[in-house]
């Protein structure tokens, strides 16, 4: 198979798949507003939702992309059977009064966040330097326009991953200044 059959696949791949993820996305809206008695505002103009969407959209998909490797992760110790604790979902729907409920959230935020940077963390913090430097690597020594496809995907690795990254640090210094 040539391999400009197969960028053309993708390509179109990716156009659908952007095309009903944005008409979705619309619909999800109009049926949010319905069932809250709101009335559908057109205020917006077509371009601005649009570009709106595609960042919106883009930032998921690295995302997406970046949230594979914990994914990969969990499947592999499920497989190993390796044991952990076992945490018990929040339940936000108890009737208490407002200081308890904050009570009770503050408890829940202070098990479920990470105590220091585990290799997960490290893990992603690597993986996001080198797609940057994969990215820098294509741009100037490939050229860009021999690599075009490949240089998007490495930067949208790298956004993922650099999100996550930071995300997990930022999850970090929160819970050790609270101590």
């Amino acid at each position: 198979v040539e391999p400009t059959i197969l960028i053309l696949t993708n390509i179109i791949n990716a156009i659908l798949m952007f095309i009903t993820s944005y008409i979705g996305n619309n619909e999800a809206k109009r049926l949010t507003l319905i069932n809250n008695n709101k009335k559908l505002l057109n205020n917006e103009k077509f371009i601005i939702k649009l570009i709106k969407f595609l960042y919106h959209f883009l930032l998921f998909i690295s995302l997406l992309q970046a949230i594979c490797f914990h994914n990969s992760i969990a499947v592999i110790d499920g497989l190993i059977r390796k044991k952990g604790e076992f945490k018990r979902t929040p339940k936000y729907n108890v009737q208490t009064s407002k200081i308890e409920s904050k009570q009770l959230i503050n408890n829940k935020k202070q098990y479920y966040q990470r105590k220091s940077i585990d290799w997960l963390a490290l893990a992603d913090i690597i993986l996001a330097i080198v797609f940057i430097l994969k990215s820098i690597h294509c741009i100037f020594f490939i050229g860009i326009y021999l690599k075009f496809g490949t240089i998007i995907l490495y930067m949208s690795l790298a956004l993922g991953y650099c999100v996550i990254s930071i995300a997990s640090i930022v999850e970090v210094l929160s819970s050790t200044s609270k101590q």
